[in-house]
């Protein structure tokens, strides 16, 4: 798989599917943004914290990385990665190179490189101008998919017994206090509507692909959060 990137602005339609992550599906596809995206958020909000220099230790923290096996991969396809965006401490969401790739994508590398684009050692070091084999989140055992429930919640609910899980459940807006201070989320589960309540802090976690309402843009929106 080959992926390029032009600085032209369009509109883009995406087929996609929920997950138990308050995301989409993606062809299981791992990446991480640009740098520049993260410079520019950080000067948004006036927090050098965002920076995807200073957010580097976070995303490494959460990926188990498995470099491409050679055995399985074929002759015309070279797959480099940069070492250093991963650590070997990282998990439980595991990201590797699929055992399969399609015929054209070595000539489509070719045709990429003819027309200027730079390869890339994947798109995981904040650079996304060129073009690359993806990673996917994928183990490479099983060459089945390493999602956010088989990885982050099963490894939770393996650790601790106060997690609960509300399924089918939908998240229709947050509860400030005085206008300031998350107390809660409101959420309907069949057609009833409860709260939940929160005793330290409540955390948005809902994807930015619209769907419905189920997306941490249009979360913070319906409370007047910007």
């Amino acid at each position: 798989m080959l992926v390029t990137f032009y600085n032209i602005s369009g509109t883009y339609r995406v087929a996609r599917t929920t997950v138990h992550s308050g995301c989409f599906g993606r062809a299981n596809i791992s990446g991480r943004s640009s740098a520049g995206a993260f410079e520019k958020w950080a000067h948004e909000v006036g927090d050098q914290s965002y920076t995807f220099n200073n957010l580097l230790p976070f995303f490494k923290r959460s990926v188990h990385f498995n470099p491409p096996d050679p055995s399985s991969t074929p002759r015309n396809v070279t797959l480099p990665y940069n070492a250093s965006s991963f650590s070997n401490d990282g998990g439980p969401l595991e990201v590797s190179f699929p055992s399969h790739f399609n015929a054209i994508s070595s000539w489509l590398g070719n045709a990429f490189t003819e027309m200027g684009f730079g390869r890339l050692p994947g798109f995981f070091d904040g650079r996304l101008f060129g073009w690359s084999y993806f990673a996917y989140s994928l183990d490479p055992n099983s060459q089945t998919r390493s999602s956010s429930e088989t990885s982050f919640l099963r490894d939770a609910l393996s650790h601790t017994t106060n997690l609960n899980f509300y399924k089918s459940t939908l998240a229709k807006r947050i509860i400030l206090e005085n206008c300031k201070v998350a107390t809660g989320v409101l959420v309907n589960t069949a057609g009833v509507e409860y709260k939940l309540s929160a005793r330290r802090e409540v955390i948005l976690s809902a994807g930015a692909v619209r769907r419905s309402m189920h997306l941490t843009p249009h979360v913070r929106y319906t409370e007047g959060v910007y």
